[in-house]
């Protein structure tokens, strides 16, 4: 059974921004990407990391009223940086922290305790600051449900880090990876499990890294959400548009959503759980997967109407 847990606002897309590089944030914004993840960890040369916590400090204050997700990646535990890095960026505005090289359970407590501790100092909402787990290294995709079940406040995950040739994943698994990292898909599919087994059903895929190459841009994020990614991060302005496509409902989808809704409706008001629909069987497991679809299109304002209220059990 499912752990139950709340789930956060869903983001098609998250655009990289260097901490150092706040000028960037506009021209970011403007891609119509749904969140940034605003980096502190290995776009920022180790020099510049205390101006990183000044830029994401800046970018927290100018954009925070804007319609985008602002998220920020930190160091990892034993790099001796990640005290200041939380401590530095932590403001009103602030969505959520990606941890960086995440391997147990006890770096997302240890990490919740110091956001419990500085949300209570500075007035904010306690528990109110996302954690986001980065998946680096077969250790952390051994561990990665105790990771997801480590805190509520973990609520997405970066389970498909091995999509990028070279990256940390892959490297430390020594896996060789196509450009459009196909290899990467039993690992994929083993994140995936572990975070929804926990309770996590936002999973995000990518990036690709051949920046130039669109097609292969495509190909990966469309391999991640066949996979059952529910959104993706990019590291160029010019894949925002191919992601928030590809994560987003079509319309096709959303009238099927809707046509599908109002005959179970029908069906449950005369007394059955049941109906057959255009030769096909459908019953309270579809509802399922239709609410859930209707409402992430609801969030990207591709469907206008109400949300349809079915009560549905938990599964």
């Amino acid at each position: 059974m499912t752990t139950s847990r709340s789930v956060g606002r869903w983001y098609r897309s998250f655009l990289w921004v260097p901490g150092h590089k706040p000028a960037w944030a506009p021209k970011a914004i403007n891609t119509q990407v749904d969140a940034l993840f605003l980096d502190l960890e290995d776009s920022v040369p180790i020099a510049n990391k205390a101006e990183g916590r000044q830029g994401i400090r800046e970018m927290l204050e100018a954009h925070a009223s804007e319609n985008v997700g602002l998220f920020a990646r930190v160091n990892g535990w034993g790099t001796g940086e990640l005290i200041a890095d939380v401590d530095g960026i932590v403001a009103p505005g602030l969505d959520g922290i990606m941890l960086a090289k995440c391997e147990s359970r006890d770096h997302v407590s240890a990490l919740s305790l110091v956001l419990d501790e500085l949300e209570a100092a500075r007035g904010l909402p306690i528990g109110g600051i996302e954690i986001v787990p980065c998946i680096e290294s077969p250790a952390g995709l051994h561990h990665l449900y105790d990771i997801c079940m480590a805190s509520q406040r973990v609520k997405r995950v970066n389970g498909l880090g091995v999509a990028a040739p070279g990256g940390d994943f892959a490297g430390s698994l020594n896996i060789r990876l196509s450009p459009d990292a196909r290899e990467g898909n039993l690992y994929a599919l083993a994140a995936m499990t572990a975070a929804r087994a926990a309770g996590v059903t936002q999973i995000l895929g990518g990036p690709a890294t051949d920046v130039a190459n669109l097609d292969v841009v495509r190909e990966v994020h469309e391999q991640a959400r066949a996979l059952g990614a529910t959104s993706g991060h990019v590291i160029h302005p010019s894949h925002v548009a191919i992601v928030n496509e590809i994560y987003s409902p079509s319309q096709e989808e959303i009238q099927e959503a809707v046509e599908l809704m109002e005959a179970l409706t029908e069906a449950v008001e005369a007394g059955h759980a049941a109906v057959r629909h255009k030769g096909h069987m459908i019953d309270y497991a579809h509802a399922r997967a239709i609410l859930d679809l209707l409402e992430r299109a609801h969030q990207s304002g591709l469907f206008a109407g109400p949300v349809p209220q079915l009560p549905v059990l938990s599964h």
